[in-house]
């Protein structure tokens, strides 16, 4: 159906020489006709009949070349080669060939810099990472300080470095999980997920944040299994929680609250994050996971890629992630899980 389309819009092309031909095939019959041939029905016949199938073979023929033409063409744009280029230039006018040399240049020049860009990434992809773990390293060291030399400091420069401490692995985290979402190939492990254990693990991490502003935590879980890479959603509830700490508990009055629920809808497990803290204003709502938005009520050494990671790691995991907030009421951020 296609190449008879093809053969159409052919013959709709070259309909001026197919207006020439028949005229010049009307002039030639009104001559045999004066001519007062016996056989002049016969041979006007033939003559209609042969000129009918010269043009349509010379449709066809020309719609062959051009389609030949075209997959040459296409092969030379999904690989600018020498060899390609030339077997394009072979079916194309002095100006066409010009023109394919022209691109081949510039195409072979992009992806020689497309290559080497792409190399350039992998190789900060691989310092990165390997910045990250090897700073891990004297951070283990500094944790195993704290908690074996605890009774040689004062509680006061313990809670201090135990913040210095937190606040580095956040940043350390934080840093490898941007270079991961950036990075061109990702590895991510599927499993089935107890959210509990999940909440509980970030929980225990922020105990000292938590105490310390004398925030009550609440877990009401009743769906508890999920299927996700562990190690990403327990980042995403960390920067879920540590957000949660940084804006609950500034008004005296106010009893600190964190709670944590699940649940299901539309055979959908959510995940809510909620806190009484001071929220954000209506119009901040849409920028909340946009890179570096820290908004009105932000903390000054506030970076704004903790939200912005979140929503960035929950589209590479297929989680829907939700905020809703009343401004001077507190925040809620829901994650969805996909259905499997």
């Amino acid at each position: 159906m296609e190449y008879i389309r093809r053969i159409w819009s052919e013959i709709k092309e070259e309909k001026i020489w197919f207006v020439i031909l028949t005229c010049t095939e009307l002039v030639s019959l009104f001559f045999l006709w004066l001519s007062g041939m016996e056989q002049f029905k016969v041979l006007a016949g033939l003559e209609v009949s042969c000129l009918a199938i010269i043009f349509l073979y010379a449709v066809i023929w020309n719609v062959r070349k051009e389609q030949k033409k075209k997959e040459r063409f296409l092969t030379f744009l999904a690989d600018p080669s020498e060899e390609n280029e030339r077997l394009a230039i072979g079916g194309a006018g002095n100006e066409e060939q010009e023109i394919l040399r022209e691109i081949g240049a510039y195409l072979r020049k992009a992806y020689r810099q497309a290559d080497a860009g792409r190399i350039q990434e992998e190789e900060y992809e691989r310092y990165v990472e390997l910045w990250a773990h090897e700073v891990k390293i004297p951070l283990s060291l500094f944790t195993l300080l704290l908690e074996n030399r605890s009774e040689e400091m004062s509680p006061t420069v313990h809670k201090k470095m135990e913040h210095v401490r937190l606040q580095m692995q956040s940043y350390v985290e934080q840093m490898l999980y941007y270079a991961r979402v950036k990075a061109v190939n990702k590895e991510y492990l599927f499993e089935e997920i107890s959210l509990e254990e999940c909440c509980r693990e970030v929980l225990d991490e922020y105990l000292l944040y938590l105490e310390e502003k004398q925030i009550l935590v609440q877990l009401d879980l009743k769906k508890k299994i999920v299927l996700s890479d562990r190690k990403s959603l327990c980042f995403m509830l960390s920067q879920l929680i540590a957000n949660s700490i940084k804006y609950t508990g500034y008004e005296a009055e106010k009893c600190p609250k964190l709670k944590i629920s699940s649940g299901s809808e539309n055979n959908r497990v959510c995940l809510s994050v909620c806190d009484n803290g001071c929220g954000v204003k209506p119009y901040e709502l849409r920028y909340l996971f946009e890179k570096g938005f820290t908004g009105e009520n932000s903390q000054k050494k506030s970076t704004g890629m903790g939200l912005y990671l979140v929503r960035q790691i929950g589209q590479e995991l297929k989680i829907e992630v939700e905020a809703v907030s009343v401004y001077g009421k507190g925040m809620e951020i829901r994650l969805w899980f996909p259905v499997v």
